[in-house]
């Protein structure tokens, strides 16, 4: 199962890795901000579309996202 948050947090780590604000990541992956900053609270977890959109308009790779959320995880449950 996977730890509540843990997209979130990443992608809000992602995001400032690549000094965007929320406003401007919604303009690049056309995604919706309320929608972004739900997933950044936690609140909602990304979808496959929005997953790519978002990792296109980050500049990485969606796999890099999910490695990097999987393996939080894992530390995580290991806890």
């Amino acid at each position: 199962m996977m730890k509540k948050g843990l997209w979130g947090s990443e992608l809000k780590r992602a995001r400032l890795a690549a000094a965007l604000t929320q406003e401007q990541l919604s303009l690049r992956s056309k995604l919706d901000t309320a929608t972004i900053d739900a997933i950044e609270a936690g609140v909602v977890e990304p979808g496959l579309e929005e997953l790519f959109r978002l990792a296109l308009a980050l500049g990485i790779e969606a796999d890099e996202l999910v490695k990097t959320v999987w393996q939080k995880n894992l530390d995580s449950s290991d806890h």
